[in-house]
């Protein structure tokens, strides 16, 4: 029987079902608020996010669960991680740490609210949220917030940094680099394409080469799972980076449709 259950007054079932009501609910809100994303494009948010959407949400949610899923962990708890990766960037815009101190607190109260979801859940789900806070030094991402944290207990550290590799298991994948580059987009400002400074989209490409060549996933199974396709996302991305150094490239668009095209290959 899980543990979640036979120190609790509810069963699985029950549970289950409340903390999947609570990622609908998130996942509702993220694409009102935020829109759904790639590769629908099907519904705009109030604030538009090209990055931080629903999609974005769903992935981390999905891969989440599949980390703890492979990790043996117990049903609820792959369960509440999903629901997690769902909230955790339910709110945006208000400042690093801010922004997950209250995803985290959104995702602890709705869970409270369905008082027949353990408690123990309620907190390791919030903690899992703290510990996608990205890290950074001289300006460039180093890591996550999972890797500094203290933890109640291994089930509790195992589910934080699987949401934590989550929220860039994307990272290695053929559409990595056409949803960096959508994040370029996102930090300014959402500009319209056509207005985007290109040799601003060098820098970041530079960047982000760096980050692909020096990341290293907080949990090892992600590290596993994750970095299959490493060789081939790099070798594009620096391909790409030589060419908009060479100024083969005029506008942000065209950049987007070589990485459809490098995605349509990975197919």
């Amino acid at each position: 029987m899980s543990e979640f259950v036979s120190s609790w007054h509810f069963s699985e079932r029950e549970q289950s079902a409340q903390i999947e009501k609570v990622g609908d609910a998130a996942l509702e809100q993220v694409d009102r608020t935020y829109g759904d994303g790639y590769p629908r494009y099907r519904r705009h948010g109030s604030h538009e996010l090209a990055y931080h959407n629903g999609h974005h949400a769903r992935e981390v949610g999905g891969t989440a669960f599949k980390l703890c899923t492979l990790l043996d962990m117990d049903q609820l708890a792959c369960d509440t991680a999903r629901t997690a990766g769902y909230a955790h960037d339910l709110v945006q815009l208000k400042g690093r740490g801010i922004d997950e101190r209250e995803s985290a607190q959104w995702l602890e109260r709705e869970l409270g609210r369905r008082e027949i979801v353990n408690p123990s859940l309620r907190s390791m789900g919030a903690l899992a949220i703290i510990g996608t806070e990205p890290l950074f030094s001289g300006g460039k991402l180093v890591g996550q917030k999972a890797t500094e944290l203290r933890y109640p207990s291994r089930d509790s550290e195992l589910m934080a940094k699987s949401v934590a590799s989550a929220d860039l298991g994307e990272l290695y994948q053929p559409q990595g680099p056409l949803l960096s580059h959508q994040l370029f987009r996102e930090i300014n400002g959402m500009a319209r394409p056509d207005q985007l400074d290109m040799d601003k989209l060098t820098g970041f490409q530079r960047n982000q080469v760096e980050l692909l060549e020096r990341y290293r996933y907080p949990l090892p199974k992600a590290r596993q799972t994750l970095t299959r396709r490493k060789s081939q996302v790099m070798a594009y991305s620096t391909g790409l980076l030589r060419q908009l150094e060479a100024g083969a490239f005029e506008t942000w668009n065209e950049v987007i449709e070589r990485d459809r095209a490098f995605i349509r290959q990975g197919k």
